[in-house]
């Protein structure tokens, strides 16, 4: 069984729980005109979806092995996906590597997607984007077992015109679950109404300068083709 769950991420909400206006409708049968002139043009005009901002669900999905004596049962391994501010220089480093820590010292497996090729990769030890032998997008499997010092740490690595791929993830004992990360990207990006506005493959994507040279010549044969 899977469940979303709170991450281990950390994200910056602002509660306003006192409006700074309040307006009020009389109920009243009586209509008063409140003003007879001519309204101000606008200078600007877009369309509503335009100005939205997808909001940012920092869930993670949490897989739990079905026992008699819980509720929910055992959990037994976390998929999380990484955002800017968790990441090394991010503000909320510091408190999501405690957590990420604590995780794998609970035993549970860590399933981590790395999107985020601009910014240094979670794991020191490997070399981050664009040096020499790095990839652009990761996905992290850590198995702290058969115990804390003797887990493993499996690093898929991709390139920008990879399929994402499909990865094992471990689960209870040696049991392990094939999972295609790549067609449930595609399912989200189609799914998101800001992706189908802003998305324009006729321009080079932002931050050009990140990508290596390798890479922006790939980019560009790509967007020729499409």
């Amino acid at each position: 069984m899977a469940l979303a769950e709170k991450s281990l991420q950390v994200s910056e909400v602002t509660n306003r729980t006192k409006p700074d206006v309040t307006i009020y409708q009389h109920t009243t049968q009586e209509r008063h005109v409140i003003s007879q002139g001519t309204a101000a043009a606008p200078v600007l005009s877009f369309a509503l979806a335009e100005t939205l901002e997808e909001e940012e669900y920092l869930s993670a999905v949490v897989i739990y092995r079905l026992e008699d004596n819980t509720p929910l049962g055992k959990p037994v391994t976390r998929i999380e996906i990484l955002s800017p501010a968790n990441k090394p220089g991010g503000s909320h480093y510091p408190r999501y590597t405690q957590k990420r820590l604590e995780t794998l010292q609970a035993g549970l497996r860590l399933v981590e997607l790395d999107y985020l090729h601009e910014t240094p990769p979670i794991l020191r030890n490997l070399p981050a984007y664009p040096a020499e032998k790095s990839y652009p997008y990761m996905i992290i499997v850590s198995d702290p077992r058969p115990h804390f010092e003797a887990g493993r740490v499996d690093v898929y690595g991709f390139g920008v015109l990879d399929m994402i791929p499909q990865v094992a993830i471990p689960l209870a004992g040696e049991d392990t679950y094939i999972f295609d990360f790549g067609n449930l990207y595609n399912r989200v990006f189609e799914s998101l109404r800001m992706c189908q506005i802003v998305v324009d493959y006729e321009q080079e994507p932002v931050n050009w300068g990140k990508y290596n040279g390798e890479d922006q010549e790939l980019i560009r044969q790509k967007m020729s083709s499409i």
